[in-house]
Formats: structure tokens, C-alpha cells, sequence
């Protein structure tokens, strides 16, 4: 549909920053030539709880930013044209509703004269 796409990687948290950083790099090369690298980002939206030597459990803060930063900078590069484009897939969708209510009354006349 040529809708522009942010690929996600979720629960960073679970990991070593070394797999991170290797998962990341073997998610931008797998997807080379249909996402942008810095397309590809690393988040933590539900840190698991840490349990702490006191035995005291805590919730640590969501890592949402590198996200955020993300759709930041691509609203402002192409906030216009992304709304463009939506704008036109909801009028494509609101021509083909259109065509097939048409066809539906269409159908109901023709069942009513025959």
C-alpha cells in the first residue's frame, strides 16, 4: 500500500546489549530496501520488575524514547505528504463504499421490478 513503516523491537530489556545490537543489525539487513535502517529502533515499553538485593522490587521506567524520537523526525520531514497520502487512501476507501452501496440499491431496484 507504500504506507511508510517503523519496525519495532520490543522487550530490549530481556537482552545484553550485545544481542541487541546484533538483533538490530540482522533485522536492518533483513529488511534492506523496504525499511531505512533508522527505520529499525529498540525499545523497552514494559520493563520487567527488578528484584534488588534488599529484596525490594522495582518497576524500571519504559525506554520508549529512541521511538518517539523516531516518528518525531519523520513527522517533521514528512508530516505534509503523510497526510497527503492518507487523506487519499480514505477517499479511495470512501469511493469503492460508495460504488458498492450503489451496486447494493441497484441490485434491490432490479429485485423489486423483476
Amino acid at each position: 500500500m507504500g504506507k511508510r513503516s517503523l519496525v519495532v523491537l520490543n522487550k530490549i530489556d530481556r537482552y545484553p546489549p550485545a544481542d541487541v545490537k546484533a538483533i538490530l543489525s540482522r533485522l536492518r539487513q533483513r529488511l534492506q530496501g523496504l525499511v531505512a535502517a533508522a527505520d529499525v529502533v529498540a525499545i523497552a515499553a514494559n520493563p520487567t520488575a527488578v528484584i534488588l538485593a534488599t529484596g525490594e522490587q522495582v518497576q524500571p521506567q519504559p525506554q520508549i524514547l529512541p521511538l518517539l524520537e523516531r516518528m518525531a523526525a519523520v513527522l517533521r520531514a514528512e508530516g505534509e505528504t503523510l497526510m497527503a497520502d492518507n487523506i487519499l487512501l480514505q477517499a479511495q476507501r470512501l469511493g469503492e463504499e460508495a460504488r458498492q452501496l450503489l451496486g447494493e440499491q441497484r441490485q434491490q431496484q432490479a429485485e423489486t421490478v423483476g
